[in-house]
């Protein structure tokens, strides 16, 4: 190889490396610190076995809780408040095991056996 060939490839490697691990970090600290994956963004939200948006957008402020229940099934968890409300949270935090994004927060508050709040957000936490 001549060596002006030469100098090019070293001079390329010499850009591309750096270039490439600074790529590399910005990813790195992209997936760390909460911020919303526009290219998926359910990256980071689990959600309960056959749970839609569709189904979701139908529980209605007032809808008993057995109607909710049947619609959109158990949830994964409840949170039971000091007032006597329950909330019933259909997603969570967590489902992305190599970084940490922003997720959406799906959740019917209930109190005396009726809807009273339905919590449809995003989360930075």
């Amino acid at each position: 190889m001549s060596s002006k060939k030469t100098s090019k490839v070293a001079l390329l490697v010499l850009l591309t490396v750096p270039l490439f691990c600074v790529l590399l970090f910005a990813l790195w600290v992209y997936g760390h610190m909460e911020a919303y994956c526009f290219f998926n963004p359910d990256i980071d939200t689990e959600y309960v076995s056959g749970f839609s948006e569709q189904r979701f957008a139908q529980a209605t402020i007032g809808m008993r809780s057995a109607e909710v229940e049947n619609n959109l099934g158990k949830p994964l968890e409840v949170s039971r408040g000091q007032n006597g409300k329950e909330t019933w949270w259909y997603s969570r935090d967590g489902k992305c095991w190599w970084g940490d994004f922003a997720w959406k927060g799906r959740a019917i508050v209930i109190s005396n056996g009726v809807v009273v709040e339905i919590i449809h957000q995003i989360f930075y936490d």
